[in-house]
């Protein structure tokens, strides 16, 4: 049940880089740093991305990670869109 241990953690980032006046222009995440990127957009509350991380990590059974599948990075340019 890691994602909610690295959730707490970049929140806690975003919070300091708030407060030193840092804000993003944009975000982006992967996996459980998808959480992550929707609080520092300001989109949800430290508490609901904790809620998605801990419902996410209940939710991801050793059945389902045994499963075999596949993943593709693709970069796109910012006119590619």
């Amino acid at each position: 049940m890691g994602h909610p241990l690295s959730i707490a953690v970049q929140i806690g980032l975003v919070d300091v880089l708030h407060s030193w006046g840092v804000r993003p222009d944009f975000v982006v995440g992967y996996s459980s740093g998808e959480m992550a990127a929707v609080y520092a957009s300001g989109s949800v509350t430290a508490e609901a991305a904790m809620a998605a991380a801990t419902f996410r990590g209940t939710t991801s059974s050793e059945e389902v990670k045994s499963k075999r599948g596949t993943m593709a990075a693709i970069g796109l340019g910012r006119y590619n869109i």
